[in-house]
């Protein structure tokens, strides 16, 4: 199974409650909080969410309405590699 990311701000900081709930969400694996132990206010709002690849846009479209999140977005694929 492929994996692709969707990075994520929680409107209100951490929320063990709202992560749960994500993971109701057919498609996602895990739901990462990037920054726990940083007692900044913008980074601790701040997520990443591993998702199905066969999901991604279905999910996507689910987050996107979420009230409870900001700034949705797909993380874009890097490839690293030989040769040109």
């Amino acid at each position: 199974m492929s994996t692709r990311y969707i990075n994520v701000d929680f409107k209100k900081g951490p929320d063990e409650s709202l992560r749960q709930k994500l993971y109701q969400i057919s498609g996602i694996i895990e739901v990462v909080h990037l920054f726990p132990d940083i007692y900044d206010a913008e980074l601790a709002r701040m997520y990443l969410i591993h998702v199905e690849d066969s999901k991604l846009d279905e999910v996507f479209a689910v987050l996107s309405i979420f009230p409870e999140l900001d700034n949705v977005e797909i993380t874009v694929r890097r490839y690293h590699g030989g040769g040109i």
